[in-house]
C-alpha cells in the first residue's frame, strides 16, 4: 500500500507503508529502547497513527530534529524493519543505495528523498498553514493531469 502526507489539498508521497513502519520501528527500538513513543510522543503516537494537529507541530518538529540528529550517529546496519518481528530483514537484504551513509538517510521516499527530510518539511508547512497533517492511502487514486 502506498501512503502520502496530506495537508489541506496537497499530497506528498511517502512510498510504501512498510518503509514508513521501518523508520518508526527503528526509532522505537534504537532511540526509545523498545518503548514506543516514550521519547517522541507526537511523532510516534500522533503522526504515525495518521493525524498530527497544528497545535503539536512545534513539538513534533523538535522531536523529528532530535530523531534525525541521533539517527545520523547510527550505521545503516542498525535499521529495524519491524518492531513486532526484530528478525525481519528488509526486502532488499543488506544491499544499500549509494547515498545511504547512516540511518538518517536510510529510509527514502519513492522520489529518493530522505523520509525524515520530507517529514520535517511537512511539519514545518503544518506550523505555517495550520490544520492537520494526515497520512492517507493513495493506492487507486487516478494520476493527475495538468493542462496549460
Amino acid at each position: 500500500m502506498s501512503i502520502a502526507f496530506r495537508l489541506g489539498a496537497q499530497l506528498t508521497d511517502i512510498g510504501v507503508e512498510p518503509l514508513f513502519h521501518s523508520l518508526l520501528s527503528t526509532v522505537a527500538v534504537q532511540l526509545e529502547h523498545g518503548s514506543w513513543g516514550s521519547c517522541f510522543p507526537h511523532v510516534m503516537f500522533e503522526l504515525c497513527r495518521g493525524a498530527l494537529p497544528a497545535q503539536h507541530a512545534d513539538a513534533a518538529w523538535r522531536e523529528l530534529e532530535d530523531i534525525r540528529r541521533k539517527l545520523r550517529q547510527l550505521t545503516p546496519g542498525a535499521a529495524i524493519w519491524d518492531y513486532s518481528d526484530l528478525a525481519r530483514e528488509s526486502p532488499w537484504g543488506k544491499a544499500l543505495g549509494a547515498g545511504v551513509t547512516c540511518l538518517a538517510n536510510y529510509h527514502v521516499t519513492t522520489d529518493g528523498v530522505p523520509l525524515l527530510d520530507v517529514m520535517l518539511e511537512r511539519v514545518a508547512a503544518l506550523k505555517e498553514a495550520g490544520g492537520t497533517l494526515e497520512i492517507v492511502q493513495v493506492d487507486g487514486i487516478a494520476p493527475f493531469y495538468y493542462s496549460a
